[in-house]
């Protein structure tokens, strides 16, 4: 399980038994079975906003990155960009990051603010500045939960946007090995399959056919799986 304040996203998935999602954004209660994953977000809808002074882009030195914002910090000199990311603004945070220096952005923002800066990218602005956030982030935070995901939504890009099969297959793999009970291992166990096969190792997407069905019978990749395996 994954929750993050910035873009109020929520993300789950199980290895056994169901779990029961319910309240929130979510409009009627959600089962998640095994191998299953399931996405939220609960971002308010942004609207246009009248033009505002940009804010000292220069960090407070009493602040702490990971500290949620109160409705002071800004006042205090808080950059725009962190504070529209807190409010669920992604596009305007990232359209403040990049006028505030993507690059020294990626070099003081926290973890979760580096994926949801990536996430912002991902949605509103180049693929390139998705990237760019998500391996400075496995570079400064190594080991952590968060670069795990970033390896995981580096293959997402990679398969989705560059059509870079053979690259994806390699971040869901770092995925798997960094974060084996990981909340989106069942999810990296069929891309890394798919991924495979697109990339022409049908042998590879055999194996992975095979291991995605021995942990996930019924999973969402199960019928593509046993496709694989019949052809």
């Amino acid at each position: 399980m994954a929750y993050y304040a910035a873009d109020q996203s929520f993300s789950l998935s199980t290895e056994e038994g169901q779990v029961v999602v319910s309240g929130g954004c979510q409009k009627s209660p959600k089962v998640v079975s095994v191998g299953e994953r399931i996405d939220l977000s609960c971002a308010p809808t942004e609207v246009p906003a009248w033009p505002r002074p940009l804010l000292d882009e220069r960090p407070s030195s009493n602040a702490t990155a990971d500290n949620p914002l109160s409705p002071t910090r800004a006042a205090r000199g808080e950059p725009l960009w962190r504070e529209l990311l807190a409010s669920g603004r992604l596009s305007e945070a990232l359209h403040a990051a990049e006028r505030g220096n993507f690059q020294r952005v990626c070099q003081i923002a926290t973890a979760r603010e580096l994926l949801a800066l990536a996430d912002a990218a991902r949605l509103f602005g180049p693929s390139s500045r998705a990237v760019a956030a998500l391996r400075v982030l496995r570079q400064r935070f190594p080991g952590s939960m968060e670069s795990g995901t970033a390896a995981f939504t580096l293959g997402r890009i990679a398969f989705e946007r560059e059509h870079a099969y053979d690259e994806a297959g390699r971040w869901f793999g770092t995925y798997l090995r960094e974060q084996p009970t990981g909340p989106l291992m069942g999810d990296s166990f069929g891309r890394l399959m798919e991924a495979r096969l697109r990339s022409g190792d049908s042998a590879g997407a055999r194996t992975q056919a095979q291991q995605y069905l021995h942990r996930f019978p019924e999973g969402p990749y199960a019928a593509e799986a046993r496709g694989i395996l019949s052809r």
